[in-house]
């Protein structure tokens, strides 16, 4: 050993300690014979290293003890006063302690006096339930109703408000699981017999837990502070080094370590974690090491080291709320950056208005929060803060009461033998789910795939379902006794008998679930179709073809909306779903196979597209495997007359399995019809009997006879492959689906070969039927907000207009990100969004792979375009459609001209940017004819130019306004209308200057006049604009939008910059409603005082809104002319004659 450092230590502090008398030399070699085989001097090894240990100098005194308690050495005085502090202490202990045995006699008084209740509860149920009387309606289910009907919320609002507290409840059990489960886990640090001075060096602190800019922008007189500065500087230990290190909350518990103070950050490394200590309140050091057993297995890292080397790449959460995948999805310039998402959060992201995604949490949520506390922030709260509890909602007593009094019904004679038999007493679960048997763990691809769409309070309902498969799935005889089947039936009983409340006459969905034994699968699929909320009524038919097990007891057990329908003899599946059919009462029947649970919305998915689509034969659902990845987003038939199921293994929410498309087949596992197309088809063909290849046979007889099969991936469904059949195909009843296989082929045999491709060719176009229709790739900045903007609305139009022309949409986003809510919308109609971090810089190899594919390229605005352009020219040849919304050069310069501060270098690199884009496209859209000319003469070229209408609106929309016009007449006040998104500064210029000096001119004249302004994201200047008479909305809904363009008397578009086509001003001149507005908002509009009312200063305008207020005949022939100019350029038809012109089929 290298013992040169003890050189460190003065001669004058050896002389001192060697002449006090306390240091016995001799002694403290014997003691510690490390010392003596290390030649060194005791003396000063004891002042350099003995006394850190907590090593004596003498056999007659001990060293101060971390307690500061005396050794030997202390006098008398002293150890009376400890024992009188001692002496107080133990009856302060025993005082606490007969208080806590009195509120233990107590809280237990009350639980058994509970029980009792509950007892004699699940006694009367289980008779009512044997006598086959209905149960109260006092499901668990209704309570959250029940309290929304006292506080005055609405039904979403309590459901919002129940989920988020029962996700608390669960982050905050699963804290305290993970601190309970991890107690000596982990062995603590020991100090070995004999230590070396390099191992009690300070070591270097690790540069990825030290931040300088971090610190000094939280302590600016600390600026410069360096990591051999923080780490020798004991007056800079309660500085937190990084921002997920807390060194003061850290401190506050000791970071003592044999003895000797160290370091907050030294402390945690080196024993902290081991000991459960968390080195930030959003760190769960515990929770870490139990959802991560390498971590723990390894022993020799901390959770926060591995976190933020290895686990936030790797998906790895900090705590049960914080997913940093969802953060980094939402926030790609972090993704980007190349940041932990977590540090990146406390560091900025609050600071930046940005939000926290957290699964299953909405935006109300921070009203949920108790108000004392919303200071803290969502995360907090979850983490810290106490669980609020509903206060009850049932009187129990009152229940007992009311039950008692029920006469018991004898059962009527030939009835099935009731669930008594088997079962225990029916049980209601306290809350829903019940916690999971053996406290079994979902697969982890299960848990990444439900829980950033569904969150942790399904999760842990989907959790508790796996759990009792997995706890019976070699005992599946013993459930139908077991207390589990008690909890499930009872509360599948309660749900099915609300359902039936709600349903009044004939339901509009028949769910047919056919069975053969395989109870326990039965049961559970039936809990998660009850669970699993919907717009539609629905019935629950069990075709039991008839099963030898309990499923003709534990079925009707169930009533509500759960039917049991038996058969006399035994159909197979095939005949099974048949004969089920016919006593089904739906509008719709829904085969569902009994290996399946059930997600949220799978049920509204499979039958909304055939209430908004035409000729739509079949529905759907997307397959997901028990273990969270894919097993099937639709059928491929080749050819050959093979197979495949499309995506099988993959990621399930890969863009290209998450559009509503139409496919060759969709396995019955989860099928929906309309009942009168399923007996127009006579069901499944017995030809296939007993089961396999029915279902893809039924797809192709439904194309035959002119209708689609679609596939809608919102519609879920995880099925446990294998379990209703077996996958022996020489054996049972999967021995018939080769056989099968072959009597489908040589029925479809020549449709195969005329309409499909050979094995594995053109997967692009078989995977969505595509062969013949036109394929159009459009890039824009983010998925279009059509109910945001006017941009966003005219590309959300464009693609409505593509679509009904049948073309297939991909639709690149060029910020990647799969926008929660308007994502979807663009999916249900049929489009492709491409989103995720794995397409980041891959635009190249993603055209690479579909070169072939597109027919035409829609690119829109200039500064996303010109990313895109080259690519685009060198890896296809389909021509490229530009779309530049305005000349963005052009408004830069009218905002110059008003004052505005504006670069002319920036002004000009735009205009160059313009130009450039227009010269490397085959077709240049802009909506102003003005514009369009401008263009062309700048650049010329062999291209077409063409104005292209901004919004598209059917006869029948117009001829609506047109009515309205006729028959409005104005009541009260009139009314002035302001419409546009204030993202966009033109719309946020323009109302301000309106209200401060073009309103006090209407206003000297028309005092009542009110002004409503309406548009998303209002800056806080807009906001003050609210007073008297000035309603500042912000974002509406479309259905009120429409009652406000119906009570406008005007609607004003007082732009003063800005270049093309206004799309607020072509909506008002399409809803009726006369528009004033300036030279800027009539651009585009050919003799624009035929159809508006124009003025260009404050003083102009106001004249303007006047006469249109003053004259209502001239009002409303100048709204008349407005009404045939947009019949004339801006309807459906006229665009599709256009696109079909400009983008002709390639391939």
């Amino acid at each position: 050993m290298d013992w040169r450092c003890l050189s460190d230590v003065s001669d004058e502090n050896v002389r001192a300690l060697r002449e006090s008398g306390s240091f016995d030399a001799e002694w403290y070699l014997r003691e510690y014979p490390d010392v003596a085989q290390s030649g060194v001097d005791p003396a000063r090894h004891y002042l350099w290293l003995g006394e850190r240990l907590g090593r004596s100098p003498s056999p007659r005194s001990q060293p101060e003890t971390p307690g500061g308690v005396a050794g030997d050495g202390a006098t008398g005085q002293d150890l009376t006063r400890l024992r009188e502090e001692l002496s107080g202490a133990a009856a302060k202990i025993a005082s606490s302690d007969a208080e806590l045995g009195m509120l233990q006699r107590r809280c237990d008084a009350f639980a058994q006096e509970t029980a009792a209740m509950r007892r004699e509860l699940d006694q009367i149920k289980h008779r009512t339930a044997a006598a086959g009387a209905g149960l109260p309606a006092v499901a668990p289910v209704a309570i959250p109703a029940l309290l929304a009907n006292a506080e005055g919320l609405s039904d979403s609002e309590a459901r919002e408000r129940s989920t988020f507290r029962t996700i608390h409840r669960n982050v905050r059990q699963e804290l305290a699981d993970a601190k309970r489960k991890m107690v000596r886990q982990i062995p603590p640090v020991v100090a070995p017999e004999a230590w070396s001075i390099r191992q009690w060096r300070q070591p270097p602190v690790p540069a990825y837990l030290f931040d300088a800019e971090w610190i000094r922008s939280r302590n600016p007189q600390l600026s410069g502070v360096s990591r051999a500065r923080y780490r020798r500087s004991r007056s800079l230990w309660h500085v937190d080094p990084h921002p997920l290190f807390d060194a003061a909350a850290y401190r506050a518990n000791g970071c003592f370590l044999f003895g000797r103070e160290v370091s907050p950050l030294r402390h945690y490394l080196t024993a902290g974690w081991r000991e459960g200590r968390d080195p930030h309140p959003w760190f769960a050091n515990d929770w870490y090491l139990w959802r991560n057993p390498d971590v723990r297995a390894d022993g020799n890292i901390s959770p926060l080291q591995h976190y933020l080397l290895y686990g936030w790449r790797e998906g790895r959460r900090p705590n049960p709320v914080f997913d940093p995948a969802l953060y980094l999805d939402r926030y790609p310039d972090v993704r980007d950056a190349g940041v932990e998402p977590l540090t990146h959060y406390l560091a900025f992201g609050q600071a930046e208005g940005r939000d926290c995604p957290i699964p299953g949490v909405g935006e109300r949520a921070r009203r949920w929060i108790p108000a004392a506390l919303r200071d803290r922030g969502i995360l907090d709260y979850l983490l810290h803060g106490e669980p609020v509890i509903d206060a009850p909602q049932i009187d129990l007593a009152a229940l007992l009461s009311e039950l008692r009094a029920q006469p018991s019904v004898a059962p009527s004679a030939g009835a099935p033998a009731p669930a008594r038999q088997i079962l225990p007493p029916l049980a209601l679960p306290e809350s829903w789910p019940p916690p999971p048997l053996k406290n079994y763990w979902l697969p982890q691809t299960t848990r990444d795939f439900l829980l950033p769409v569904y969150g942790d309070a399904f999760l842990e309902g989907v959790r508790y379902l796996y759990s009792v498969m997995a706890a019976f799935e070699e005992t599946a005889d013993a459930f139908p006794s077991s207390d589990a089947a008690s909890m499930l039936v009872g509360h599948a009983r309660a749900l099915a008998e609300q359902v039936a409340k709600a349903t009044s006459g004939e339901p509009d969905v028949s769910i047919i679930i056919p069975v053969y034994n395989n109870i326990l699968d039965t049961i559970l699929c039936v809990v998660s179709v009850l669970n699993a909320s919907s717009r539609f009524s629905y019935e629950i038919i069990v075709a039991d073809d008839c099963s030898t097990d309990a499923t003709a007891t534990l079925i009707p057990a169930i009533g509500g909306c759960v039917r049991h329908v038996r058969h006399a003899k035994n159909h197979g599946f095939l005949g099974n779903c048949n004969e089920a059919a016919r006593s089904a009462r739906g509008r719709y029947v829904v085969l569902l196979n009994n290996d399946t649970i059930v997600l949220p919305g799978w049920l509204d998915a499979l039958v909304t597209p055939f209430e908004r689509m035409e000729r739509v034969g079949l529905v759907g659902a997307k397959l997901i495997n028990w273990d969270g990845t894919l097993q099937e987003a639709g059928g491929i038939f080749w050819r050959d007359g093979s197979a495949w199921n499309f995506g099988r293994g993959q990621r399930p929410r890969a863009p290209e399995f998450s559009y509503l498309k139409d496919v060759d087949y969709c396995s019955g596992a989860a099928i929906a019809l309309p009942m009168t197309v399923w007996r127009e088809m006579g069901g499944f063909d017995p030809l296939y009997s007993p089961a396999y290849c029915e279902d893809s046979d039924l797809a192709f007889r439904l194309r035959d006879a002119g209708y689609r099969t679609l596939m809608n991936p919102a519609a879920e469904v995880i099925h446990h492959e294998g379990r209703s059949h077996g996958r022996d195909l020489a054996s049972g009843i999967k021995a018939y689906q080769v056989q099968n296989q072959e009597r489908l082929f040589e029925r479809w045999r020549s449709v195969l070969e005329r309409d499909h491709y050979p094995n594995a060719h053109e997967v692009l176009r078989a995977r969505d039927r595509s062969s013949g229709k036109r394929h159009i790739l459009l890039v824009d900045h983010y998925v279009p907000q059509e109910d945001q903007d006017a941009g966003s609305r005219t590309i959300y139009q464009y693609i409505n207009t593509l679509l009904e022309d049948d073309c297939i949409v991909t639709f690149w986003p060029d910020n990647l990100w799969r926008d929660p809510e308007y994502t979807p919308r663009l999916q249900a109609l049929g489009v492709e969004v491409i989103y995720g971090p794995e397409f980041r810089d891959g635009f190249d190899a993603f055209l690479q792979a579909r070169a072939d594919l597109y027919d035409a390229v829609f690119l829109s605005r200039p500064h996303i375009a010109t990313n895109y352009i080259d690519s685009i020219r060198q890896h296809t040849t389909a021509p490229i459609l530009y779309y530049g919304h305005d000349l963005h050069f052009k408004r830069m310069e009218a905002a110059k001209a008003l004052g505005q501060e504006t670069d002319q270098r920036a002004i000009d690199a735009m205009r160059d940017l313009e130009f450039r884009v227009c010269r490397g496209s085959d077709v240049i859209f802009y909506p102003a004819p003005e514009e369009v000319d401008f263009v062309r003469n700048a650049i010329g070229g062999k291209r077409e130019f063409i104005a292209n209408p901004v919004f598209l609106f059917d006869r029948d929309q117009v001829e609506q306004s047109r009515k309205r016009l006729a028959t409005f007449s104005m009541q009260g006040a009139p009314r002035l209308l302001f419409v546009g998104g204030f993202n966009h500064t033109p719309n946020r210029e323009g109302i301000l200057w309106f209200v401060q000096e073009v309103l006090p001119l209407v206003r000297a004249r028309r005092p009542d006049v009110v002004l409503d302004v309406v548009g998303s994201k209002p800056p806080a200047e807009v906001l003050d604009l609210a007073s008297p008479g000035v309603n500042v909305l912000g974002f509406v809904s479309d259905e009120r939008l429409m009652r406000l363009y119906a009570e406008a008397t005007i609607a004003v578009a007082p732009l003063r910059f800005g270049a093309g086509v206004k799309g607020k001003v072509i909506e008002a001149m399409a809803m009726g409603v006369p528009v004033a507005t300036t030279p800027t908002g009539a651009q585009g509009i050919e003799a624009p005082d035929r159809h508006l009312f124009v003025g260009e200063t404050a003083e102009q305008l106001a004249e303007a809104v006047l006469l249109a207020l003053s004259d209502r005949r001239q009002a409303m022939l100048r709204a008349d002319a407005a009404l045939d100019f947009i019949l004339r350029h801006y309807s459906k038809a006229a665009l599709q004659s256009l696109f079909r012109r400009l983008m002709p089929r390639r391939h």
